[in-house]
């Protein structure tokens, strides 16, 4: 599961988050805890099907829930502890997580491409087609 967070923030001033606000960032978050629920069968099926494509999008997937579990480890938070929040703090945590993540996640991809191009595939993965950045950006955590 890509995740696709909301792109509003809480402003400073001590307003409460929007109804919508709460249920996009809440969305966001839940789909970022919940990246790596695929079955393995069909993860499986999808790399087999897509070849190198789905191969990478997978590694990406696994990038981010690594990724995730760090930060979340790093604040001493779980899922539940979060959810047992306020909904003002919740989603500016929630927001906070997700920019982190999302910044984490773009260094790693970018020391990854750094690191593996040219590859043992042959070619450059940082060729002028942009696949790989764009599959690393297809994840989406909209900082």
């Amino acid at each position: 599961m890509y995740v696709n967070a909301a792109s509003a923030s809480l402003s400073t001033a001590s307003a409460q988050p929007s109804a919508s606000l709460i249920q996009s960032t809440d969305s966001a978050f839940a789909a970022l805890l919940n990246n790596s629920s695929e079955s393995a069968e069909s993860m499986l099926s999808d790399i087999t099907k897509d070849g190198l494509n789905s191969y990478m999008k997978w590694q990406i997937q696994q990038m981010q829930k690594q990724i995730t579990d760090q930060v979340m480890a790093s604040k001493n938070l779980t899922a539940d502890k979060i959810a047992a929040m306020p909904a003002k703090q919740r989603v500016a945590l929630e927001q906070q997580i997700i920019q982190e993540v999302a910044q984490k996640l773009k260094q790693a991809m970018s020391q990854e491409m750094k690191k593996n191009a040219p590859n043992q595939l042959g070619f450059d993965m940082m060729d002028s087609s942009g696949d790989a950045m764009q599959m690393a950006n297809s994840v989406n955590i909209v900082a």
